[in-house]
C-alpha cells in the first residue's frame, strides 16, 4: 500500500529542506521516526484492516464477579486488525482478566510492579501479561474498553464516557 509515492514499510531518508510529505489516502498505522541533527529517517508501517462490530471470542471476564464467557463482555473487532473494543461497559471495583472462552491461548492479567499486581487506572494504557494475576480496579468505571496487540504485546486502555 502507498500513497503520493510513499510506500509503506519501506525506509526513507530526509533532511531540513525535504518538502511536505502529503498522502492521498487515510493512513491508520505507526511511523518511526528516526535521527538526530540533521539527518532523519521515516517508516511508515499501515496497520491491516479488519471487518468491524465482529465478535473476537474475547472476553473481559470476572465483572462483577462473573467469569463466565459473558457475551456482554465480549470485545468486538474494530476497523483495524489487532484491536478490540466494547463500546460501552460498566465495571465496577474489583478484580478482572482478559480471556478467550476457554481460558486457552488468550489468558491475560495484571504486570507487576515492585512485585505486586499494579491497579488499572482509567485513561492510562495498562500493559497485560500472559498468565498474569487478577486485574484490579480501585473503583467503579463506566466507558469503553479497548484491547490493542502490537507483536506479542497486549494493552488495555480505559476510556471513560
Amino acid at each position: 500500500e502507498s500513497g503520493a509515492g510513499i510506500v509503506f514499510g519501506e525506509k526513507y531518508e530526509f533532511g531540513w529542506n525535504t518538502s511536505d510529505i502529503k498522502l492521498t489516502t487515510n493512513f491508520k498505522g505507526s511511523i518511526t521516526l528516526t535521527g538526530s541533527d540533521k539527518t532523519w529517517s521515516m517508516v511508515m508501517y499501515a496497520l491491516e484492516p479488519e471487518t468491524p462490530d465482529q465478535p473476537s471470542g474475547i472476553f473481559l471476564r470476572g465483572v462483577g464477579d462473573n467469569w463466565d464467557a459473558d457475551p456482554a463482555m465480549e470485545f468486538k473487532t474494530t476497523d483495524v486488525k489487532g484491536v478490540w473494543e466494547i463500546a460501552s461497559v460498566t465495571i465496577p471495583a474489583g478484580a478482572f482478566k482478559v480471556a478467550d472462552a476457554n481460558w486457552g491461548d488468550i489468558n491475560l492479567g495484571a504486570h507487576k510492579v515492585d512485585g505486586a499486581d499494579a491497579p488499572i487506572v482509567a485513561g492510562e494504557k495498562y500493559t497485560l501479561e500472559s498468565g498474569g494475576g487478577n486485574i484490579i480496579i480501585e473503583e467503579s468505571f463506566t466507558g469503553k474498553v479497548t484491547l490493542r496487540q502490537k507483536g506479542k504485546v497486549y494493552t488495555l486502555l480505559l476510556e471513560a464516557e
